[in-house]
């Protein structure tokens, strides 16, 4: 009834609300009706058309994939995913059974489903994979339905070789059913795909390759092998036994590999691979380190939807590539050093290349396995062609036998153009284009007839790439000529695309050559057949006519359009053979005169012209492409060149532009004219030269709808000019900027005059020539010209004279834009942004208007401001103007936001500038590597070169940089070759120079460096600074000296901030203290320091290291300005020369003033924290971080985990790790092993490292190694140091120098000389280091006389670590001749002031009897801490208590820090001078007083003092006070002191508690006995010497030395 009513109302309604109800009814329908036919489109009419199904329908899914990371759905979705649920007749699991052993294609139709399942049956889960794996393989492809036949005839091969373990992955719903009907083994990616075709690059093609990493990773845990295969590539030969052959690879994949590395069917040579994986063709085991690679690659392409797939896996791969896993295989360890890679042959598992172009498998006499057709440049139309040329594509029957049947011919090519002279340019163009010839006049047969042509096979003589060649790649295997694919030369796209026929005339439809060698050819086709045979018309036969002779039929040669007709009068001969299938002429040549209907003719003109491609590409020219012509025999003298400008760059097909090449400028330049007069506000944006058409997208999307009236009026009118003769256009306003940008007439010769002499003053502007050209205006009245008063104002803008500017602007009247343009100009050449921003306001609220320029200098003004909210408000402004397409205002857009930190942004706005020069590539290039991506710039380098954009010195040294930076040298020097070549070695280039230097210098190869420097003719300040910096970072300190000695003897050039900024650092690093104070001495003279920050800061640092905080603090303190570098620097100051407390003050001023700071900051402060006091502020630091957001950053986390270590917290360090063990790296784990180290927690360090061989999913490393080395030789583990040791011979590791000299030290330490002695000798490159580490373990182990020699053999200029070695063998030996050679050597070195020297020297000089010189050299050396210590030590030996009591007070006055090393040499000071009660008092006020813990050292010698003064009593009970804590070493002084003072009672009691504590040392057994024998108890004596007998004891035996000359000759 409700429905009747409504009816009712609609009738009596109005007609025209009767209209809307219709149309809304029927559009109801008519979508109802579509997507129903959406979802049953597929679903045949009868069960009985329908295959088997696949899956088992009872099973429910368990693990289906995952969505995560999935991007936003595309917005053509196909909407046939269906939520019904279906009513489903299911087979039963022994009749699935059955039928999945048998190929899916083939099984007869059991009962079947009449409706689609639930989408939820095809959910891919473990259960559903196993149903179809075989030998625990399963091979997958995917695709959507625009690849449904390349899906189909990837099935059908598999199954033609008998392999059923496949399984096809669906991303529409709509090839899912289509496939399901089919009988295919299909699952659903729930990827929501397109079903039209992606295109290669589009992000939606991205995202295709997005699921295939995302479907990878949803498989492999599922415990089976993978070969994944893209849907493009076909099965030739079962892969499965190849690949079993390798069953250690983790992973074994295809490349785009060209030549070949072997010539057999094993493993490409992985050193000689330099092309890309290009994962086609992917075998996965389910290995962890495949399953890690996978995990990693996901998360990387998911993070950035601008990552390739391949782009992504290759840079994760060849993270770490080699070593080989062994000599035969051809495996490589890659990715993190576990991964077991291998590379397919080429050869075999064959590229779009290595198949089609170069045969190789036929060269090599091999068996494809696969072919994958990439390399191709006709898109998936292309890839469809190839397969079909080679017979392997499975068309559906009516693909061969299509309505009208077929016409073909057969090719005549003279041998001499196959095989005639040099195989060149000119000759295979000579060659292709007599074969073009023909093909034009069987298109146009073709065409007449109505029929599908069958194209011949082409030959080449030259291989068509992307890049620049010489004709074929060098080392490849191509033959030349070679049958090239269609695609070569033909744009095979372009030939099956539907063309309207109103404009392009009848389409025409092609077939691969091959095709009737095709099984699937019928039979009924092979049999209709006519042979055409060309004859001279008037010869015997030969006439239009349908006789035949002897099956075959004679037709003139030049015969017209109306003779091929069949509406013509000669309509009988082709009329009566219209029904045969094929028709084939015997030549093309001379078989068609032309069209009779001009019209027609025109139109097959228009359509053939884009059938052709371009053959690319010459060498040293750019662009480097050349067209191909389908006219080309009717262009008198037409020669094979590339395009010369880029205005000539555009294919034949464009007739209309050329046609209207020669329209007349000065129309062009009226009309221009007349848009802008008619408003100003709007003038036309600046177009670049090379610029084509107009973007059409900007009227479609109506950017330029905000302005209405006569100007939308305009542009629309303009809208075609513009389209079609956009070349012609753009050269026009290049000549209209050329001209004055107003309209005026001068009469006066005067005016000219002064117009050309402010123009000429304009190129060296001085104030004098502004003053004489103003004066010389006001005189003749010129002032009042615009021009003239505009240009006088550039003047003193770039003269420098602002001021005169600006009062010149104020006498303007009636300025335009142009001058409002100008006084903002100025105001930027002279750092007024400020003002510029008040003249821009100005200009506004005079309602000027502005143009494109005006929009450029306000970009400018936000840029120097940093104002990047103020530039985006200017990018809004001009996308509203419809002003982007100025290229220079889009440029400066581009720098702005990328120099803003917003590169995704600056990205977008360069690809969508529809017109790029070189400043645009310049722009973006610049913008990546000011965003520290020199990838990124290195990739726009090379679409530049591929657009056909010849770089620039700018463009080239931004390459050079991102090379540089990529350490890809052998990139940077083919750069080097292309600017040599372009002449930008010249002296006005100077900056490609100085790029150079920064290349070669930060590639380690300093020589060529220099090179370039010295050839630069005329240096500036930046090729000295880049010179210096190169020999810094290549450790030439003298160099970098004398370099700037050099500098400021020349006189062009002194050094400026950044020549300081470059040294101070290296001062500092090298404690070049002199040289430091002088370059601050030269900068105070030069008044660089207050004005320049980085300056400021270098000194900071540097005075820091220097250990001098005071002079560091006076600078921080007077500086008038600091940024956050300064504080960074100071409280890191602070923090190194253990002024915490001073540290933790300015941290928390810096958190007052700047309450954002950086990850410098934490790392400057927690450096503060190093022992137990620090450890509460450490934890609020911790806190702050987590509050902060600043735990995100790994390296903070380790930084706050090595706190914790140094607090000696170290539960709290692991808990850290533990926290964050899905972001820790190598790193973490290091700091935790080294921290450890450092803390003395040797112990927990060897622990540490044997959790994270357990734990983590990567190798250790060098640092790693160390750490435990150092761990293994203060705890003298000499079983471990050599498992360790055994550890690095299996990896890349044994020839790292650190790890040998790290071993070296661990021998020395765990007292096996002779194993250093081995490592030592077996240096892969032994430094300084190792020999510093072998003199070392020499002196360690009383090898003292070897030392010696080991000094007296060293090839290296020894260092401070050195002399402390060999001082303290001096010591050993107390032979103070040779130390008094090395003190020399000391002073002529002028290292006397190093604290660590200075302390050996105290030592050797006192230990040798001389205190005198011990005290001079300490009185005249940096007093270090250790220095104190060792003086205090030397008078205590000497017995000179007193005066060591004396220096201690002395050294807390001082201010320098008293440890526990300083309270031993002390209390041993003490002892040796019988300072009983001064070293109590000592003692007992160490931790009160000093905060020093008192420790076994400390409490040896209390007993000792005790000891020796005869107060054992007191000794005892101080030794029995410390229970536990009292050491065997404590207790074997007591004994000494019982056995000193012939206390033999006490003296047994302390023995017998030494046995049992240290039972091996012999020293307490001599002790007592000497005892007994002191108290005449012999027998007792004679027992205890039997027992030590008895039981192996052995006292090692003493020694003297006596100086008999040693090492004299060496003196």
């Amino acid at each position: 009834m409700g429905l009747v009513k409504t009816c009712e109302e609609v009738t009596h309604s109005r007609p025209l609300f009767l209209t809307i109800y219709t149309v809304v009814i029927v559009g109801l329908v008519v979508s109802t009706c579509y997507v129903f036919s959406a979802i049953y489109a597929a679903n045949p009419s009868s069960p009985d058309s329908s295959s088997s199904t696949w899956f088992s329908l009872s099973s429910q899914p368990s693990s289906p994939v995952s969505d995560e990371g999935r991007g936003p759905t595309d917005q053509t979705l196909n909407f046939s995913k269906s939520e019904t649920v279906h009513d489903v007749h299911p087979s039963t699991p022994e009749t699935q059974k059955v039928l999945w052993k048998r190929p899916v294609l083939d099984v007869p139709p059991p009962p079947h489903p009449k409706k689609m399942p639930p989408l939820e049956d095809f959910r891919l889960t473990k259960e559903l994979v196993q149903q179809r794996v075989k030998d625990n393989i399963v091979i997958v492809t995917f695709g959507n339905y625009a690849f449904m036949d390349f899906i189909m005839t990837w099935v059908r091969h598999l199954d033609d070789l008998g392999v059923s373990n496949y399984l096809v992955g669906a991303m529409d719903t709509k090839v899912l059913e289509a496939l399901f009907w089919k009988g295919v083994p299909v699952f659903d990616m729930d990827s929501h795909m397109s079903t039209v075709d992606v295109g290669w690059g589009s992000p939606t093609f991205h995202k295709m390759g997005r699921e295939k990493v995302i479907l990878i990773n949803s498989i492999l845990p599922f415990g089976y092998e993978l070969l994944m295969c893209d849907t493009d590539m076909v099965w030739l030969k079962n892969p499965l036994p190849y690949l079993a052959r390798y069953p250690e690879a983790d992973v074994l994949t295809s490349s785009d590999q060209v030549i070949p590395t072997v010539v057999d069917d094993s493993l490409e040579v992985w050193q000689e691979v330099g092309a890309a994986y290009n994962i086609g063709i992917f075998h996965w085991r389910p290995t962890k380190s495949a399953k890690t690679l996978a995990l990693e690659w996901k998360e990387l392409v998911l993070a950035d939807e601008k990552i390739w797939d391949q782009t992504g896996f290759n840079d994760i791969v060849h993270r770490q590539l080699g070593p080989s896993v062994d000599e035969d295989s051809g495996l490589v360890y890659a990715y993190d050093g576990n991964l077991k890679l291998g590379i397919l042959p080429a050869s075999i598992f064959c590229s779009g290349h290595t198949y089609f172009i170069q045969a190789m498998y036929q060269q090599l006499r091999l068996e494809p396995y696969a072919v994958h057709t990439t390399f191709q440049f006709a898109g998936t139309e292309g890839k469809r062609h190839r397969l079909r040329e080679a017979m392997f594509f499975r068309d559906p029957p009516e693909y061969y036998n299509p309505p009208g049947g077929f016409l073909s011919f057969k090719p005549s090519i003279p041998k001499s153009l196959l095989l005639s002279g040099n195989h060149t340019v000119g000759s295979h163009f000579t060659l292709v284009n007599y074969q073009i010839k023909q093909i034009r006049t069987a298109l146009a047969i073709a065409s007449i007839l109505n029929r599908t042509l069958v194209m011949p096979p082409i030959w080449c003589r030259l291989d068509r790439l992307w890049f620049p060649h010489p004709g074929v790649l060098e080392g490849s295997m191509t033959r030349q000529p070679f049958l090239c694919p269609l695609d070569h030369v033909f744009e095979v796209n372009v030939m099956l695309k539907e063309l309207p026929e109103e404009e392009f005339g009848p389409r025409i439809d092609i077939r691969e050559y091959s095709l009737f060698d095709n099984p699937s050819l019928p039979p009924e086709v092979k049999r209709s057949w006519l042979d055409v045979q060309l004859c001279k018309e008037g010869s015997q036969d030969c006439n239009a006519s349908d006789n035949t002779i002897g099956g075959v039929l004679k037709f003139p040669k030049h015969s017209n359009e109306e003779m091929f007709c069949l509406n013509s009068q000669y309509q009988k001969v082709f009329l009566s053979f219209k029904d045969v299938k094929v028709i084939q002429f015997s030549s093309m040549q001379d078989a068609f005169a032309g069209f009779t209907d001009k019209e027609r003719e025109e139109k097959f003109r228009k359509r053939v012209k884009r059938y052709l491609g371009i053959w690319c590409c010459v060498l040293d020219h750019t662009p480097g492409h050349i067209y191909y012509d389908m006219y080309w025999d009717e262009k008198p003298g037409w020669t094979p060149l590339p395009p010369q400008t880029s205005a000539d760059d555009h294919p034949p097909c464009d007739v209309k532009m050329r046609t209207w090449a020669a329209f007349p400028f000065q129309l062009l330049i009226k009309h221009i004219t007349r848009w802008a007069s008619q408003n100003l506000a709007f003038l036309p944006p600046r177009r670049s030269p090379s610029s084509n058409s107009f973007s059409s997208q900007n009227y479609h999307k109506g950017r330029f709808r905000n302005f209405k009236g006569q100007r939308d009026l305009i542009l629309s009118n303009s809208r075609p000019l513009l389209s079609f003769f956009g070349h012609c256009f753009s050269t026009a306003i290049q000549l209209f900027e050329e001209m004055p940008q107003r309209i005026f007439h001068v009469n006066n010769v005067d005016f000219g005059l002064v117009l050309d002499y402010i123009r000429l003053s304009l190129k060296r502007p001085r104030t004098v020539t502004a003053y004489v050209a103003h004066c010389a205006s006001l005189k003749i009245g010129a002032l009042g010209h615009l021009p003239i008063s505009t240009s006088l104002l550039t003047v003193y803008s770039k003269a420098g004279d602002f001021k005169s500017s600006r009062d010149l602007f104020g006498e303007i009247n009636n300025r335009d834009i142009i001058a409002w343009n100008a006084i903002v100009a100025a105001c930027l050449e002279n750092n007024c942004y400020s003002r510029a921003l008040g003249f821009l306001d100005e200009m506004s609220k005079a309602q000027i208007g502005f143009d494109s320029t005006t929009l450029l200098l306000m970009v400018s003004v936000s840029l120097h401001m940093k104002n990047f909210e103020h530039g985006q408000a200017i990018h809004c402004l001009s996308v509203k103007s419809g002003m982007l397409v100025d290229i220079s205002l889009g440029n400066a857009l581009t720098d702005m936001h990328a120099k803003c930190g917003d590169l995704s942004s600056a990205e977008s706005l360069f690809e969508e500038m529809e017109y790029k020069d070189v400043v645009s590539w310049n722009s973006i290039m610049r913008g990546s590597l000011y965003n520290s991506d020199p990838e990124k710039s290195l990739y726009y380098f090379k679409r530049m070169t591929c657009a056909g954009e010849t770089a620039d010195c700018i463009g080239l040294s931004c390459a050079i940089s991102a090379s540089s930076r990529l350490g890809k040298l052998a990139f940077g020097q083919s750069i080097h070759g292309q600017g040599i070549k372009l002449g930008y070695r010249d002296r006005s280039h100077v900056s490609f120079s100085n790029s150079l230097i920064s290349l070669y210098s930060q590639s380690g190869d300093i020589s060529d460096a220099e090179t370039v420097f010295r050839e630069i003719a005329q240096k500036d300040v930046v090729s000295w600074n880049a010179m210096m910096e190169g020999f810094a970072s290549n450790e030439k300190v003298n160099e970098v000296f004398d370099l700037l000695l050099e500098m400021q003897r020349t006189g062009s050039f002194q050094p400026d901030v950044v020549t300081f900024t470059t040294i101070l650092p290296l001062c500092a690093e090298l404690l070049l203290s002199k040289e430091g104070r002088t370059i601050h001495a030269f900068a105070i003279r030069r008044q660089m320091v207050p004005d320049h920050l980085p300056m400021l800061n270098s000194l900071i640092d540097m005075y820091s290291k220097f250990n001098l905080v005071e002079k560091a603090r006076i600078l921080f303190n007077s500086a008038s300005q600091r940024d956050l570098v300064s504080w960074n620097v100071m409280i890191s100051g602070y923090s190194q020369n253990s002024y915490s407390e001073e540290a933790r003050d300015l941290f928390r001023e810096l958190l007052n003033r700047v309450p954002n700071c950086s990850p410098s900051t934490v790392f400057a402060i927690l450096s503060s924290c190093d022992s137990l006091d620090s450890l509460h502020f450490g934890r609020s630091i911790h806190c702050w971080k987590l509050k902060s957001g600043f735990l995100n950053n790994i390296l903070l986390v380790n930084s706050l985990m090595h706190m914790y270590i140094n607090c000696g917290d170290l539960k709290a360090g692991f808990s850290i790790l533990q926290e964050n063990s899905a972001v820790a790296d190598i790193g973490s784990w290091n700091t935790l092993i080294v921290g450890c180290v450092r803390g003395d927690h040797f112990q927990e360090a060897l622990e540490t490292f044997s959790l994270m061989r357990q734990l983590a999913a990567f190798n250790h490393d060098s640092i790693t190694i160390v750490g435990v080395l150092s761990a293994c030789a203060n705890l003298g583990l000499l079983s471990q140091g050599k498992t360790l040791h055994g550890l690095t011979h299996k990896s890349p590791l044994q020839s790292d120098t650190r790890v040998q000299n790290s071993l070296i030290t661990m021998y020395g330490r765990c007292e096996d000389i002779d194993s250093a002695r081995v490592v030592f000798k077996f240096c892969s490159v032994p430094n300084l280091c190792s020999w510093n580490c072998m003199i070392s373990a020499l002196s360690h182990n009383k090898e003292s006389r070897e030392a010696l020699e080991f000094f007296r053999d060293l090839r290296f200029k020894p260092n401070e670590f050195t002399i402390v070695s060999i001082l303290s063998v001096c010591s050993q030996l107390g032979i103070l001749r040779h130390g008094k050679q090395v003190h020399g050597h000391v002073f002529r070195s002028r290292i006397q002031c190093n604290s660590f020297i200075a302390t050996a020297l105290v030592d050797l000089y006192s230990n040798c009897g001389r205190l005198d010189i011990a005290l001079k050299v300490f009185r005249h050396s940096e007093k270090s801490e250790s220095a104190w210590n060792s003086t205090i030590a030397a008078y205590g030996y000497h017995g000179k208590g007193e005066q060591a009591i004396e220096l201690f007070h002395e050294m807390c006055k001082s201010g320098t820090r008293v440890t526990k090393s300083t309270f031993v040499s002390l209390l041993s000071a003490c002892s040796h001078s019988g300072l009983v009660n001064q070293g109590l008092w000592f003692y007992n006020r160490m931790l009160e007083e000093y905060s020093v813990e008192p420790e076994i050292e400390h409490q040896v010698y209390v007993v000792d003092m005790l000891g020796k003064s005869g107060r054992l009593d007191e000794a005892y009970e101080y030794t029995k006070g410390l229970e536990s804590k009292a050491t065997s070493g404590v207790w074997g002084t007591l004994l000494s002191a019982c056995n000193y003072h012939g206390a033999i009672k006490l003296g047994k009691q302390v023995a017998q508690h030494l046995f049992e504590v240290d039972p091996q040392n012999v020293g307490y057994y001599i002790s007592l006995s000497n005892m007994y024998v002191a108290a005449g108890s012999w027998k007792d004596a004679t027992e205890l010497r039997e027992y030590v007998q008895d039981q192996g004891l052995k006292k090692a035996a003493g020694y003297s030395l006596i100086d008999v000359g040693l090492g004299q000759e060496s003196a």
